[in-house]
C-alpha cells in the first residue's frame, strides 16, 4: 500500500486512467505537469475539484462540533499518506475533539 500511495505512483495512476491522485503532491510530479500541458481536461479537473465549496446538504451532520470535528478526521487521514503513526495522529484528533466539545459544555 505504501508504494501505490507515493507521489510517483499517483501521478502515473492520475495521467493513464484521468482518476484523481489520492497523494496532493503528485500533481506536482513532471510527468504530471507534461501531460497537463499535453491535455488541459486533466488539469481543468483537478481544478474544478479543488475549487468546489461544499454546500450545507452534503456536509453532514452541523450540530455543535461535528463539523470541525470531521475536519480534523480527514486531515489525520490525509497525514497518514505522509506515513505518520496511525494510532497517534487519531489519538491527537481525538483529544482536539474532546477539548472542542468540553468547551461547548
Amino acid at each position: 500500500m505504501k508504494y501505490l500511495t507515493t507521489a510517483p505512483v499517483q501521478a502515473e495512476w492520475h495521467v493513464r486512467t484521468g482518476y484523481f491522485a489520492i497523494h496532493p503532491v503528485a500533481y506536482e510530479e513532471p510527468l504530471v505537469k507534461d501531460e497537463w500541458h499535453r491535455y488541459l481536461q486533466l488539469k481543468v479537473t483537478v481544478d474544478q475539484l479543488h475549487g468546489t465549496k461544499s454546500p450545507p446538504a452534503t456536509q453532514g451532520a452541523l450540530i455543535t462540533v461535528f463539523p470541525e470535528s470531521r475536519q480534523r478526521i480527514v486531515k489525520a487521514m490525509e497525514r497518514l499518506y505522509e506515513g505518520v503513526d496511525a494510532q497517534d495522529t487519531l489519538n491527537k484528533a481525538v483529544e482536539a475533539t474532546s477539548r472542542a466539545l468540553q468547551g461547548e459544555n
